[in-house]
């Protein structure tokens, strides 16, 4: 009876604080669970809208080859669901990237998804963003331009079933393994919360029989509660791995259906729970009394004792960080003294004044590598030759290092063509650059480490006839009468240097073009085109059908002018965009 009374006077607020950490943690138990259930459903819908993505894209790329197949009758209706399944498509790629909340799609993403959307070589976000601009400048285009053979289609139906279908199935992958591991994460956490419990009950208990037996009379409600507390606890978790409880055993009414609710284990063993940890404290409440001054001046001693270690270890740190800063600082002023040295060198490789004086009656030329050096190239022929000269574009594989170094194997390849005349035709020239570029990186033999090439244009120009003549790869050279008319002279869909040797089918065409004395003449890589841009941060490229309005705007100007013009409205069109490519213009009249 005096045991009893002075537990019942020791029961201060430091019981109360004890209590409340037993809620804590009978709170984070069920936390765990409602977390588990959260995330399977986040992660449902994630899975859920990054497969109906792979779906979308092969969706719209059949309404893309309907639309364009279709008599003009039936386009309305196939227009209507291209455009319904582009705007579900865009939003829920809007949603997997920034988040919504109404598709259940939360605002963050992992560092691994971040990677396959934005970095490299997935680029997953470049590759939707690209494939929803076609499929929108399709839907704009008018009935009478719709053909199977339209540029945005066949795009379109190169990408679905390639490229952007693989990496919608490697995003939806990644997606389902992040969920299963958030959610194994989870459920580790709940088996680990319930382990610790159940280890500490167990000392408990061990410490409540000694108790008892020094007679602390209390100590056996200690003994009593943590057996319902276990054997409920135990069908809780055991009912999350799957193993039934043995209440279902009972009658599904009544007492029996509610025994048979989880639930009703979990607030079982957590009162249980709380009831136990409440006898602990009281328990130990005079211990911890007397060894709180003990407790306090050890921490104290510690904290001292780790705040000097502390104190040391930072002033050893922030010394090494500043010689790490210092080499690094050092490394950083080589790199970018070595690639402006190198752009230097590259720049010195363009044509100099001398190649073009008397040639050209203007000439002006706008190249911006995407990164100081880079992958473009423009380049005439020697003015010691008599005759007819020579005018080339490239736009050689990569940007940066890589690109500037294949572009100087272009260059000089280009030199080795027209070392001593400019006799070989552009399309002779095409070929033999297409050999010199594979042989030049080895990309001949079946153990090459490289597959790269380039795209070029050549125009062989005539004065004393008044005539030139043009062959390309991929790089299509525009012409702009004085008239206002503007002409665009197609380039073979080729590439070269790539190992893949051309075949007799894919030799181009030579064009043989008459000019006038106002007539101007333009050469550009895809850099220009295909810039993402707009005003209202549209997001599209630039693309052919602008330049040709800019070009007929410009009819009668000057190349000075046109070439200006021509800049400022790649620059407005480009905005706060990162630039994607090397950019050449080549702007020359004769």
């Amino acid at each position: 009876m005096i045991s009893d009374q002075l537990i019942a006077r020791s029961l201060t607020w430091r019981y109360l604080i004890a209590l409340i950490l037993v809620a804590m943690l009978a709170t984070a138990a069920w936390m765990s669970l409602h977390l588990v259930i959260s995330e399977q459903e986040s992660n449902a819908a994630i899975v859920n809208i990054s497969g109906r993505q792979r779906m979308l894209s092969q969706r719209t790329a059949l309404f893309s080859s309907l639309l364009a197949n279709a008599p003009p009758g039936q386009r309305d209706g196939i227009r209507q669901k291209l455009r319904d399944a582009a705007s579900l498509m865009k939003r829920s790629h809007q949603g997997l990237l920034h988040g919504d909340p109404k598709m259940g799609l939360p605002p963050t993403m992992s560092e691994t998804m971040r990677t396959m959307y934005y970095g490299e070589p997935l680029a997953l976000n470049d590759q939707v963003v690209s494939y929803l601009s076609h499929v929108e400048a399709l839907l704009e285009l008018p009935d009478e331009q719709l053909n199977p053979e339209h540029s945005h289609l066949q795009a379109i139906i190169a990408a679905s079933p390639a490229r952007l279908v693989t990496s919608l199935d490697k995003a939806v992958t990644q997606y389902q393994m992040e969920g299963e591991a958030a959610i194994l994460r989870l459920l580790r956490a709940e088996t680990i919360v319930w382990l610790i419990t159940l280890l500490l009950l167990v000392s408990f208990y061990t410490v409540a029989v000694i108790r008892y037996r020094q007679g602390l009379q209390v100590a056996k409600f200690f003994m009593y509660a943590i057996v319902p507390y276990l054997t409920f606890r135990s069908i809780f978790i055991l009912g999350l791995a799957g193993v039934p409880s043995p209440f279902s055993l009972l009658e599904p009414s009544g007492f029996g259906l509610l025994m048979q609710n989880s639930n009703t284990a979990q607030a079982i063993g957590l009162c249980c729970e709380a009831l136990i940890m409440a006898l602990a404290v009281v328990s130990r409440a005079r211990w911890l009394q007397e060894q709180l001054a003990v407790n306090l001046k050890a921490q104290q001693e510690l904290i001292e004792g780790q705040n000097r270690k502390l104190e040391a270890t930072v002033a050893e740190r922030t010394a090494e960080l500043a010689s790490q800063h210092k080499e690094l600082d050092e490394a950083h002023q080589m790199l970018v003294g070595s690639v402006n040295y190198a752009s230097r060198l590259q720049r010195g490789q363009l044509p100099r004044a001398l190649r073009l004086e008397g040639r050209f009656a203007s000439f002006d030329v706008i190249w911006e590598p995407r990164d100081t050096i880079g992958g473009d190239l423009w380049w005439v022929s020697s003015s010691k030759h008599e005759g007819p000269f020579v005018l080339a574009v490239a736009d050689c594989t990569g940007h940066g290092v890589p690109g500037a170094m294949l572009s100087l194997l272009v260059s000089n390849s280009l030199e080795r063509i027209y070392a001593t005349d400019t006799d070989y035709d552009p399309v002779a020239a095409l070929q033999l650059l297409d050999h010199y570029v594979r042989t030049g990186l080895n990309q001949d033999r079946p153990d090459s480490e490289s597959d790269d090439g380039c795209d070029a244009a050549i125009v062989r120009i005539d004065p004393e006839r008044q005539r030139l003549e043009y062959a390309g790869a991929k790089l299509e050279l525009w012409q702009l009468k004085s008239s206002g008319e503007v002409l665009r002279h197609p380039a073979a869909r080729i590439s070269l240097g790539y190992s893949q040797r051309l075949t007799e089918d894919d030799r181009p065409e030579i064009q043989v073009i008459a000019y006038g004395k106002d007539d101007t003449f333009v050469i550009i890589t895809d850099g220009f085109t295909d810039q993402i841009g707009g005003p209202n941060d549209r997001r599209v490229s630039y693309g052919y059908r602008r330049l040709q309005s800019v070009l007929t705007s410009k009819a009668n100007a000057s190349v000075a002018e046109i070439a200006k013009t021509m800049k400022a409205d790649f620059d407005f069109w480009q905005g706060t965009n990162l630039r994607r490519d090397d950019v050449t213009a080549v702007v020359f009249r004769l």
